[in-house]
């Protein structure tokens, strides 16, 4: 797949990588834009709506790859990945997806299946936990 294993890879979009929308963000940022750039810039140059563009901007600056820049009526964004091992598998995931898109697809589908199963359960420990039962 890449030189990161397809376990590390999957760790990372697991932890990092929410949505197809967040991935695309990232690699144009990891791809070399480096100056800042908003939320209808960064649509604009993915050819993307704007509103989940802004959704996925915003949770890649609270998982700290992406700064952000208060501008007087408007937020940018800059690639801010300062971290080597995230440089790395950032890297790979961009080898990875050029090269093998379906595996990453794949990985990525497999991750929200998790992600939903996760929630399910908690869901019912919720209905049905000992704070819930009646005495």
């Amino acid at each position: 797949m890449s030189s990161s294993s397809p376990e590390k890879l999957r760790h990372f979009l697991q932890r990092f990588i929410s949505s197809y929308e967040q991935l695309d963000v990232l690699l144009f940022f990891a791809r070399g834009a480096r100056h800042t750039w908003t939320a209808v810039e960064v649509a604009a140059a993915l050819r993307k709506p704007e509103e989940p563009v802004a959704v996925a901007l915003e949770g890649l600056a609270t998982l700290g790859l992406l700064s952000t820049e208060q501008r007087p009526t408007v937020r940018a964004y800059r690639y801010a990945v300062r971290d080597d091992e995230l440089s790395v598998r950032i890297a790979d995931l961009d080898r990875a997806y050029e090269q093998e898109r379906l595996s990453v697809v794949q990985m990525m589908s497999d991750n929200a299946l998790e992600r939903i199963r996760r929630s399910a359960v908690r869901d019912i420990a919720d209905a049905f936990g000992p704070k819930n039962s009646k005495k």
